[in-house]
């Protein structure tokens, strides 16, 4: 088995979501690579992350939505609609979902998600570049 199919099935083989096969394949694999075996131990630290449970004491998010949300109820800037239009959405909050959705997409390219994506990009962008240079030979040709 390539190095590159051990890691694109790396996550699933740490959450155990491979077929037996497929597993002892990686398992393998994992025992002869040294460049493997650390991804898999990566992997492993990440998924240690991801499941840990985080007890925050003192925290109550109901009591703080909903005296927003009757403070929101009571501001005469919200139109018919009752929503407050976009660009009255505080920077912080948006600098928090950009924070997440940046989180989140590393964890992804962590994880190798986007591994084969990229590899499929470059290999289709090389494609197009060849056929375009075909195309730019058999033009002049003529």
């Amino acid at each position: 088995m390539k190095c590159s199919e051990v890691q694109d099935l790396m996550a699933a083989f740490v959450t155990r979501d491979l077929p037996t096969t497929k597993a002892e394949a990686v398992r393998r694999h994992i025992k002869t690579c040294e460049e493997c075996r650390l991804w898999h131990q990566e992997v492993l630290g990440l998924a240690d992350v991801w499941m840990e449970d985080v007890q925050v004491s003192g925290l109550n998010l109901v009591d703080a939505v909903l005296s927003r949300l009757e403070v929101a109820d009571r501001s005469p800037e919200l139109g018919d609609s009752g929503v407050a239009p976009r660009w009255n959405v505080p920077s912080r909050i948006t600098l928090v979902h950009y924070g997440l959705a940046a989180s989140i997409a590393l964890a992804l390219f962590q994880f190798g998600v986007f591994a084969r994506l990229g590899a499929t990009l470059m290999q289709n962008g090389l494609v197009l570049s060849d056929r375009i240079y075909s195309l730019m030979h058999f033009l002049s040709n003529m």
